[in-house]
């Protein structure tokens, strides 16, 4: 089984992932902006201008990434759980993982400045 820190981190890509697809699903089926967490503490969503063109803009955006994080996070873990060491593999999904949080924040900021300023 693979190092505690290794297991607690897979165990909270997964969780983060789960989280985004969580708000990306409430997002579309209430036509609100849930999640607060992931949107700017200088965003005030009450006085937002166009909320609908940020869930539209940012779906597929939260699809995307809690899709890879659930994924990526949960081969990390299995390989973690059956001590499956593969180097190249690894540093491929820590590659990915930090690719996805770059464009994540990239898109979350140009969507906030676009439609909830």
């Amino acid at each position: 089984m693979g190092t505690n820190f290794n297991v607690i981190f897979d165990v909270i890509e997964v969780c983060a992932g789960l989280y985004i697809l969580y708000n990306a699903v409430m997002m579309n089926k209430t036509g609100k902006i849930t999640g607060n967490s992931l949107i700017g503490k200088d965003i005030n969503v009450l006085t937002a201008h166009d909320v609908p063109g940020f869930i539209k803009k940012m779906s597929p955006v939260y699809y995307a990434c809690g899709i890879l994080f659930v994924v990526l996070g949960g081969i990390s873990l299995y390989m973690d759980h059956f001590a499956v060491s593969n180097y190249s593999i690894g540093l491929g999904i820590n590659a990915i993982l930090l690719l996805t949080c770059v464009v994540f924040a990239w898109q979350t900021k140009v969507a906030q400045d676009a439609y909830l300023k």
